[in-house]
């Protein structure tokens, strides 16, 4: 760290550092090392522990806060940037500089970055020591963006999530959610052929089945088939008894804001490309504030891998109604469509990319995805309806995506 802020130092002509640090050993140390680097002891202002007054009158005096590493500061930070004082930090540090790269994903090391994203601040965030040092010496001889920062940092976090508390006991609820129904899908798995109970309760929460077919549990991802998660079925066909007759692009029937999830599975491909929007765009509207959606579809690019070979109606998989070649999953299951469900036709399709932009483009915030070549040959998506940690992001997906 020592040597990071030396660099800087050096770099910046008549920089003085203004460092909290304990008299004694430390602190002479400290200057001893800064003096081996041509630093001399008038440019390094140190000083023992001070109240929270002083602390915060200290930062009339300073242009720049350096967040240490790897473990950041927590709310010294927040205090330091609610004072008009930009920070740079750095997410641990790199793979062969010091530290393990498990470091780098821990909490300690991520805290000043978490806190820069909120204020969409994120350029002041390092991945390596040397951004780090590129990144301070930059903005120190930038004063018009120092100055401008000075000005706005305080209005910046008070419309940010950062002071926004429902939203961030919404985000919190939502992760602890998450991290929960992960925990349940584990916990219901066999162990040694005995089913592990669960005795943790928690409240009903209500998903979409979109697209739902005849009523099968196993038609269902784990993540949803557990007990704090209530179904809702939606379907265009009557014939399977849905609890709603509908269709993606028309859910009129469903109220606004009342479901917690949506799952569809391999319906999406059924519309035109004009429909797609329309369709997200009710799910969006169906979602509460908090909810997410579950979206699996047939991933093109593995399956026109397979058209390339010369394999269009060989059978690429086999599936509980009988063997489906690349031709069925491009244009339809043929054998149903033979008996009159033109419901089966396909009449778009996706790859991962465009299934992603495509989600991002109808407004949901964050997502994550994954694609399965054979046997699936199929995409996977997670998209939350609005900003979430990644954490809960990545939980939703553990929970509810094929392992």
């Amino acid at each position: 760290m020592l040597k990071t802020w030396s660099d800087i130092l050096n770099q910046v002509p008549n920089s003085r550092l203004l460092i909290c640090v304990p008299e004694g050993v430390i602190r002479d140390n400290m200057f001893s090392y800064f003096a081996g680097r041509g630093i001399l002891s008038e440019r390094i202002s140190a000083f023992a522990k001070v109240s929270h007054p002083e602390f915060w009158k200290m930062h009339a005096e300073v242009d720049i806060a350096l967040d240490p590493f790897p473990f950041g500061g927590g709310t010294t930070s927040c205090e330091t940037l609610w004072l008009g004082v930009p920070l740079v930090t750095c997410t641990g540090i790199a793979a062969g500089e010091v530290l393990e790269q498990s470091f780098v994903q821990r909490f300690a090391s991520r805290m000043g970055y978490a806190f820069l994203r909120s204020l969409g601040l994120q350029q002041l965030a390092a991945q390596t020591v040397a951004e780090y040092v590129s990144i301070a010496v930059a903005l120190a001889k930038d004063k018009e963006r120092l100055a401008q920062l000075r000005q706005t940092l305080r209005a910046r976090m008070a419309n940010s999530p950062l002071t926004d508390e429902p939203r961030f006991v919404n985000e919190m609820e939502a992760a602890y959610r998450a991290i929960w129904q992960a925990w349940c899908v584990q916990q219901s798995e066999t162990s040694h052929g005995e089913a592990v109970a669960i005795t943790l309760e928690a409240p009903m929460k209500t998903f979409l089945h979109v697209g739902c077919g005849p009523k099968q549990n196993d038609r269902i991802v784990k993540g949803f088939n557990a007990p704090e998660w209530k179904e809702l079925r939606l379907d265009i066909d009557p014939t399977v008894q849905p609890d709603i007759i509908g269709t993606m692009t028309d859910m009129r029937s469903v109220e606004s804001e009342s479901v917690d999830a949506i799952y569809s599975s391999h319906n999406i491909e059924h519309l035109y490309p004009h429909e797609v929007p329309v369709a997200l765009a009710e799910f969006m509207r169906v979602l509460k504030p908090t909810g997410f959606v579950i979206i699996t579809c047939p991933d093109l690019q593995s399956v026109c891998a397979l058209v390339a070979e010369d394999k269009l109606t060989d059978a690429a998989y086999t599936s509980p109604a009988g063997p489906i070649a690349p031709l069925d999953i491009l244009y339809g299951h043929r054998p149903a469509m033979a008996k009159g469900n033109l419901y089966m036709a396909h009449r778009c399709g996706f790859t991962q990319k465009v299934l992603v932009a495509t989600l991002q483009s109808a407004g949901f915030a964050k997502h994550a995805s994954m694609k399965r070549p054979g046997p699936g040959f199929d995409l996977w998506i997670a998209a939350t309806k609005s900003e979430a940690p990644d954490e809960l992001v990545l939980g939703l997906a553990a929970a509810h995506f094929p392992k």
